[in-house]
């Protein structure tokens, strides 16, 4: 049985608690080391990048890390607890308005009951969700 996260994940966790987003190669590639090659590009190999996939998969499992829609070139986007609740938190307000809008009272509740658990942890973490984002 697993004692906690592994070094690859902890790594994942220290590289999305200092940025807002990044997207899955660019996690790769900063989790492991890679340097620019002579012409400028990080090169990171098929293994690496499936292992972040996995370690990001178990992250977010657990909630500690938050996957987005996708960004520049295809690629998924990945933040830590802090900003990941937040945005989501964000995402879901909107979706409300728009059920509020359709007049779907029944799925209007069962949206807000979801969001309830997501707004209390973020109060928890020090996220205000009623402020424009701040990585303080």
């Amino acid at each position: 049985m697993s004692k906690g996260l592994g070094h690859l994940q902890r790594s994942l966790v220290t590289i999305l608690g200092n940025c807002q987003a990044l997207d899955t190669f660019t996690l790769a590639a900063k989790a492991y080391e890679v340097r620019a090659n002579e012409e400028g590009c990080f090169i990171v190999i098929d293994s690496q990048l499936a292992s972040v996939k996995r370690a990001l998969a178990s992250l977010k499992a657990k909630g500690k890390v938050f996957s987005f829609h996708r960004g520049p070139g295809g690629r998924r986007m990945w933040a830590g607890k802090r900003f990941g609740l937040y945005v989501t938190i964000k995402d879901m307000q909107q979706r409300s308005v728009v059920l509020a809008a359709v007049g779907d009272e029944q799925a209007f509740r069962t949206h807000a009951e979801s969001m309830l658990p997501l707004i209390e942890r973020a109060s928890n973490l020090g996220v205000d969700i009623n402020e424009t984002w701040s990585a303080a």
